[in-house]
């Protein structure tokens, strides 16, 4: 702790803490206009609901059995029932979860000891990205599993620093507890972990035959519940077919399992590029696709980084096994989302849940390219 202190100090906490200030009073001025007004486009359905159903719970309900997948609703409705059922309650509660999730990433930047500048950069791009702005001012689950993916990130950076094995309790937990907001997000931290688990076995044991063993069945145990999901999401895909908020968003298409697994693993690839990048420029036809555009471009920023990476890999100032890991984080996490999801209405909100990963490596990325000090 006095060393994170320490750095904190170093990298100018009064520049960050106003940053943050001002996010936190923006994300108050949207949670009082919805208290007054109306939610903010993207999250008007899911996010009634929620605090409706919380309602219910905490008027009605409150002695039946908590579990499953309306654990949010029970965890909301529980608050309704102590303080108000007032919506604003449950904004706030949003707002600090929000407020947690960017304490764990700078404490996740921290670790590396960037500049102030390239922190405060950071920053800034992930306080005020407008998905951020939006989902995280409302009752909606996602500035929960922002919390969460952002604590979960923390303790895989620290691990990957001391590479001690007590940081693996911390790390399932984190899974474990995703596992009640979505379970997509649980099986993409999980496969990870056990990743992470492969190596710390190698490196401790040096093991080799055991460890490529290990690492073989973690792949395939990934490629299973990544089509085990895929299965179960396909009346999904059709019912939002037939329920989109604007047509003009619907990028996906009809979606089977074929018998050539070149043709399954092409279709998992273009199912994936969509929800990463669509809208493209000529499918631009009001200012929200536009947002959307102008936000893919931060996922883009990371390929191009990887890109400019892998030819200048001798001048790395971060570790490349850490860079490799963190990408393929980011990569588990979208892509379980992705086999899910027909349009960019819904991939935008989606992509919030890994902004904090994105942006973490975004930030050791472009930090090799710029002479920004070190401490």
């Amino acid at each position: 702790m006095i060393s994170v202190k320490k750095n904190i100090n170093n990298l100018g906490f009064e520049y960050l803490f106003a940053i943050i200030i001002l996010g936190v009073i923006l994300r108050l001025f949207i949670s009082f206009y919805v208290l007054h007004f109306d939610m903010p486009i993207g999250a008007k359905v899911d996010a009634f609901q929620y605090h409706q159903n919380a309602q219910e719970y905490a008027n009605f309900n409150h002695n039946e059995l908590i579990g499953g997948d309306r654990i949010y609703e029970y965890f909301l409705g529980t608050y309704y029932l102590i303080l108000s059922d007032n919506i604003l309650i449950g904004n706030l509660i949003s707002i600090i979860c929000w407020l947690i999730s960017i304490v764990f990433l700078n404490l996740a930047l921290i670790e590396n000891k960037l500049n102030i500048n390239i922190i405060l950069i950071s920053n800034i791009c992930y306080i005020f990205m407008p998905s951020s702005i939006i989902f995280s001012s409302v009752t909606l689950r996602e500035p929960f599993q922002m919390m969460l993916i952002s604590s979960f990130l923390y303790f895989c950076v620290v691990y990957l620093k001391n590479s001690k094995f007590t940081n693996f309790f911390l790390i399932l937990a984190n899974s474990i507890l995703l596992y009640y907001l979505h379970i997509a997000l649980f099986l993409s931290t999980l496969s990870f972990t056990l990743i992470l688990l492969t190596l710390h076995i190698y490196k401790k044991y040096e093991k080799l035959t055991f460890s490529i063993f290990f690492l073989f069945i973690t792949f395939f145990l990934y490629l299973f519940i990544s089509q085990y999901f895929a299965l179960a999401m396909g009346e999904l895909l059709v019912f939002r077919k037939n329920a989109l908020t604007s047509a003009n968003t619907y990028y996906s298409f009809e979606f089977n399992f074929p018998d050539n697994i070149f043709n399954l693993i092409f279709n998992f690839i273009k199912i994936f590029f969509f929800y990463l990048f669509k809208p493209f420029p000529w499918d631009i036809n009001n200012l929200f696709d536009l947002v959307v555009l102008l936000e893919n471009s931060f996922r883009l920023s990371v390929v191009l980084g990887l890109y400019l990476l892998f030819f200048n890999y001798k001048r790395l100032t971060f570790n490349l096994l850490h860079i490799t890991l963190i990408t393929i984080l980011l990569i588990s996490v979208e892509f379980i989302w992705a086999l899910g999801t027909s349009n960019w209405g819904t991939s935008i909100r989606h992509h919030t849940s890994a902004l904090p990963i994105l942006i973490y490596l975004n930030t050791i990325i472009f930090s090799n390219f710029f002479s920004y000090n070190r401490f």
